[in-house]
C-alpha cells in the first residue's frame, strides 16, 4: 500500500487550487440569517449520496468542492437534481471572473457568486473529465443553450462562517454542509492529516461533520485517498489557519437588497503589470463610468487598456496635479485614487458618512488629540486590522493616515448594518449600538452618544441601524 501511495504522490496526481477570498465587506455573515442553537456534542451529515470525486492533476478543488455543496443543499430542499453537478461549468467559468487567468486554481467567493448569478450545470452537459490535460479541459465552450440550463440550478445566496471552532460547528449542524480552505504538506499526499507543517498551498474541501475536537470533511482526491476519500482534522491544528468558509443559506430580501446599496472598497494600489481580483474590481468600476473600452474584457490584468482607463479616470476627478497625472499615464492607481474610488456617490451611502463625521466628533478629534495622533477618528480598538500599523499604550488602532482610519471606521458600520459583524446586529438601534460601542462600563454615556450621533445624522436613537446603509 505505501509504494502504492508513494508512486500516486511521484506522479502528481494530487492537485490544490484554493486562492483567498480578498477582505470584501459585502459579505453577509452568517449570524444574519441564522440565530445559534443547543447543538450535539457530535454530528455527522449523511452524505452516501454525493459521488467522491477526483480532480487529479488540475487545480479545481474550489469548483469540485462547491458543487457538491450545491448538490446536498438541493437535495436537501426536497428538488430534483441531476445525477452530478458539473464541477468543470463552475470551474470554467469562475476562471473567466477571477482575475487570475493564466493560474490554476480559484477564489472560493468568485465561484459562490457564479452560482447565484448564473448557476451551474449538469455533468452530463459538461462532463467533469479530470484525465484531460488542463488545456483541454478549460477549453470546453460553456455556450448559451448551456448557461441557459446552469440558470435551472442558481442559488439565493451564501453566507460566510467566521474560522471559529463553535461557528463551524453550528453552520454544520443547521445547514448539513460547509465548505472551507485549509492549508496542505506533503503529509497530505500519503493521507496523513496532522498540525501542519510546511505549507505547500491551500485546499478547499467538503466539511460535513464534527466532534468534540475536530471536524470530519471530504477531500476530491478519488476514492483511494484516505478513508474512501473522507478524512478528519483536529481544529486545534488548523483554527489559526482555516479560511474561506462557506455555507449557503436562504437569505431575506431586504439583507440583500441593502447589500446591493454598497459598493466594492479598495484598501490597496495597484499598477501595471497586477493580477487581482481588486484589478478586476477596478475595471468594473471603470466600465459603470464609461471609461472602459467596450469590446474589451475585464481579466484583472493591469495592462495599457486599464492604465488608459485609470488616467481617463484620475483626470475627471483630479486626483493629483494634470501635470503628474500627465507624467504617469494611468500606470499607477494610488492612495488619492484610491480615496476617490471609495468615496460614496449616493444619499443611501452618505447617512453611513454622516455617522462617521458623527462619532468622529463625538470622540473628541481635533489636532494633538489621541485620535488625531493615531489616525483614528473612531479611537477603535486594536483587534488586529490589517489596516492598522499597530496599538497605542491603551491599545487603540493607529492607522498610517487619516483615509485608512476612517475607511476601517465606515467599513465597521457598514459591517454592522449588513450583518457581517459577530458584535452588532443589523435590528440594533443606535442606542444599543452605542452601548456596546462605548459602554458606561469605560466611563461613557451611551444615551447622550446615541442622541448626538442621531441628532447628526436626522434620525432617532431607536432607529435600527440597517436603515442606514
Amino acid at each position: 500500500m505505501f509504494n502504492f501511495l508513494q508512486s500516486l504522490f511521484k506522479k502528481t496526481e494530487y492537485s490544490l487550487g484554493a486562492f483567498q477570498n480578498p477582505e470584501d465587506i459585502r459579505d453577509i455573515h452568517i449570524s444574519a440569517v441564522q440565530l445559534p442553537k443547543q447543538i450535539p456534542t457530535t454530528y455527522k451529515s449523511d452524505i452516501s449520496m454525493l459521488q467522491v470525486e477526483n480532480q487529479m492533476a488540475h487545480g479545481t478543488c474550489v469548483g469540485q468542492a462547491i458543487s457538491k455543496l450545491v448538490e446536498f443543499y438541493i437535495e436537501r430542499k426536497g428538488q430534483t437534481i441531476p445525477q452530478k453537478l458539473s464541477a468543470r461549468s463552475l470551474y470554467i467559468r469562475s476562471k473567466a471572473q477571477d482575475g487570475i487567468p493564466n493560474l490554476q486554481g480559484t477564489i472560493p467567493r468568485v465561484a459562490a457568486n457564479v452560482l447565484i448569478k448564473e448557476g451551474i450545470a449538469p455533468d452530463t452537459l459538461v462532463p467533469d473529465d479530470n484525465t484531460l490535460s488542463y488545456e483541454k479541459y478549460m477549453s470546453f465552450s460553456i455556450d448559451p443553450v448551456i448557461k441557459e440550463n446552469m440558470e435551472e440550478h442558481k442559488l439565493p445566496g451564501y453566507v460566510a462562517v467566521t474560522p471559529t471552532f463553535e461557528d463551524v460547528k453550528q453552520a454544520i449542524y443547521q445547514n448539513g454542509v460547509v465548505t472551507g480552505s485549509l492549508p496542505v504538506d506533503t503529509n497530505w499526499f500519503y493521507g496523513i492529516i496532522k498540525r501542519v507543517g510546511e505549507i505547500v498551498g491551500y485546499h478547499y474541501t467538503l466539511w460535513y461533520g464534527y466532534d468534540e475536537k475536530g471536524i470530519f470533511f471530504r477531500n476530491s482526491w478519488g476514492d483511494m485517498w484516505g478513508n474512501k476519500g473522507d478524512s478528519y482534522f483536529l481544529w486545534a491544528d488548523y483554527q489559526d489557519k482555516a479560511r474561506d468558509i462557506i455555507a449557503f443559506a436562504d437569505i431575506p430580501k431586504e439583507i440583500l437588497e441593502n447589500v446591493k446599496k454598497v459598493r466594492y472598497q479598495f484598501i490597496k494600489g495597484m499598477g501595471i503589470g497586477d493580477k487581482s481580483n481588486d484589478v478586476l474590481e477596478l475595471q468594473k468600476r471603470l466600465d459603470s463610468e464609461g471609461l472602459w473600452p467596450i469590446t474589451t474584457p475585464k481579466t484583472g490584468y493591469y495592462g495599457t487598456t486599464t492604465a488608459q482607463a485609470v488616467y481617463k479616470y484620475q483626470t475627471k476627478y483630479k486626483v493629483a496635479p494634470q501635470s503628474i497625472l500627465d507624467d504617469l499615464l494611468g500606470r499607477v492607481c494610488g492612495s488619492a485614487t484610491i480615496k476617490e474610488l471609495n468615496k460614496s456617490n449616493n444619499a443611501m451611502e452618505s447617512k453611513i458618512d454622516l455617522w462617521c463625521k458623527a462619532t468622529q466628533e463625538h470622540e473628541g478629534y481635533f489636532a494633538g488629540s489621541r485620535s488625531f495622533r493615531n489616525n483614528n477618528p473612531g479611537n477603535l480598538k486594536y483587534i488586529g486590522q490589517k489596516s492598522a500599523t499597530g496599538k497605542d499604550s491603551g491599545g487603540f488602532c493607529i492607522f498610517p493616515d487619516y483615509e485608512t482610519g476612517y475607511n476601517e471606521l465606515k467599513n465597521m458600520f457598514t459591517r454592522a448594518c449588513l450583518g457581517n459583524s459577530r458584535i452588532y446586529k443589523p435590528e440594533m438601534t443606535l442606542l444599543d449600538f452605542y452601548k456596546i460601542y462605548a459602554p458606561s462600563s469605560d466611563n461613557n454615556n451611551p444615551q447622550i452618544y446615541a442622541q448626538f450621533v442621531a441628532k447628526r445624522i436626522g434620525v432617532d436613537i431607536t432607529t435600527q441601524i440597517k436603515t442606514l446603509i
